[in-house]
């Protein structure tokens, strides 16, 4: 399979993977324990909402937290990208409700997407 092929299948199923997490998030917040549930999810996105913060002001390198915390950062993006959004229209909820995760995965997302780039370049060597 050619590399754009590859990209562009890769890319559906992660549409699709956000999608199952959308559906599913909302099955939690209308069960009868949906918040009980959703509080742990709650905690866990406000850790990385501190960490965003910390890298936005430059408190920490994104380079550290990037190699601590690449897997959970990446997944809280494959499980909330489409969630966060509807959360922060909703009426009861902070103004910037989860911004600085948002941009931590983008800069966490970018510098893999570098890092990867960098490898393949000195693999070629």
């Amino acid at each position: 399979m050619r590399g754009s092929a590859r990209l562009a299948k890769d890319a559906d199923r992660l549409k699709a993977l956000r999608e199952e997490y959308k559906k599913q998030v909302e099955v939690l917040e209308k069960s009868a324990d949906g918040d009980k549930k959703l509080h742990t999810f709650y905690t866990y996105l406000t850790f990385f909402e501190l960490l965003g913060l910390m890298v936005r002001n430059r408190y920490v390198r994104l380079r550290d937290i990037y190699l601590l915390y690449k897997g959970p950062i990446i997944e809280v993006d494959h499980a909330f990208r489409l969630v966060i959004p509807q959360w922060q229209q909703r009426f009861d909820v902070p103004e910037g409700l989860y911004e600085n995760l948002l941009y931590l995965v983008e800069r966490v997302t970018k510098y893999e997407r570098q890092d990867n780039l960098m490898r393949r370049l000195q693999l070629r060597k």
